[in-house]
């Protein structure tokens, strides 16, 4: 069963757990109103996704207290429409503050479901077939007193919904569906973290959405080590400058084509049986002054390269009595 979570700029990103625990892909908030998130706060966060893998996403929460356009036009000033990732932008319907009351809520301009209509008709004019993100009760409420026409142009978006079985007394096996849906795409059945399950097959989801490709570094691994402490930085210059953009486990097998200086240019991370891809494409680890966080394992010689001498090659060889040979001709053996 595919899984994803979904992640705003105020929860901690760890990519490879992340991968670790089994999910496929992340959907980050992208903003709301006219205030962006993620590409603000953590703009870093979409490639770390991609190099390790993950599918991404982007969420807009549809903010009752801003006009559709100021919408539209905080996320072109941050680009989202240029990348909305393998899982796409979805439009996140629901009250712009948790906390806030039903009354209050309508208290606000752009309360209830013209202004979403108006949000989701914007993106596609941008070329872009958005998503829905809603639950039961927060559709209720956004889209109180909407004709069946509005509840129709909705449901020809993917419905990602929210509902959780622990609000039930015997739980759910299914979310409901409400307003013209009639099927879901997404569903969010927990939170902390927040779970989301794809209605369907692994072959369904890969085919829809399709996998990220994680390029090689091209160089060979001349070093194994194991780390030997949990929550090892990597880094992406050998300088403790550089700011973390990974982390190490202990127990970690790793692989690296240089050590130089106790840094450890890395080319390879086993965690258990699994591989973790490389956060970036050049990547090191500090082993300490006294390799107290690495412990080298071996040193691997490098594989001689037989296209490195020529097929033929003409060599002159001396004579028992000091002269010369004539020179001959020697072919390369494989």
């Amino acid at each position: 069963m595919r899984k994803v979570i979904d992640l705003y700029g105020f929860n901690d990103f760890n990519p490879g757990q992340i991968k670790m625990d089994g999910y496929s892909g992340v959907i980050f908030k992208a903003g709301q109103g006219a205030w962006a998130d993620v590409p603000r706060t953590h703009p870093e966060w979409w490639q770390q996704a991609k190099d390790f893998g993950l599918l991404r996403g982007w969420y807009w929460l549809c903010d009752s207290r801003y006009h559709s356009s100021a919408h539209i036009d905080e996320m072109n000033k941050f680009r989202i429409f240029e990348d909305v990732g393998e899982l796409g932008l979805w439009i996140d319907v629901e009250k712009p503050v948790i906390s806030m009351t039903e009354a209050d809520y309508w208290k606000t301009q752009y309360a209830g479901h013209q202004n979403l209509v108006d949000f989701a008709y914007l993106i596609t004019l941008q070329g872009i077939t958005p998503g829905i993100y809603t639950g039961p009760g927060a559709y209720s409420l956004v889209a109180r007193d909407a004709p069946k026409l509005t509840h129709d142009y909705l449901a020809q978006f993917p419905l990602w919904t929210a509902q959780y079985p622990y609000n039930y007394q015997e739980g759910i096996s299914k979310p409901s569906l409400y307003g013209s849906w009639k099927t879901w795409t997404l569903w969010q059945w927990r939170e902390g973290p927040d779970v989301n399950i794809f209605n369907g097959t692994d072959e369904e989801f890969d085919a829809r959405f399709g996998v990220v490709t994680i390029p090689p570094t091209g160089e060979p691994s001349m070093y194994k080590g194991t780390v030997l402490v949990s929550k090892l930085n990597i880094r992406p210059a050998a300088s403790t400058v550089q700011a973390s953009i990974g982390k190490l486990e202990y127990d970690d097998k790793i692989e690296a084509s240089v050590v130089e200086g106790g840094w450890w240019k890395l080319t390879k991370i086993t965690r258990g049986t699994a591989n973790i891809p490389l956060p970036s494409e050049t990547c090191y680890a500090y082993e300490g002054s006294t390799k107290g966080y690495i412990r080298t394992d071996a040193v691997v010689e490098p594989p001689v390269d037989p296209t490195g001498y020529p097929e033929k090659l003409k060599l002159t060889l001396p004579n028992a009595d000091g002269t010369w040979q004539a020179p001959q001709e020697y072919t390369k053996v494989a």
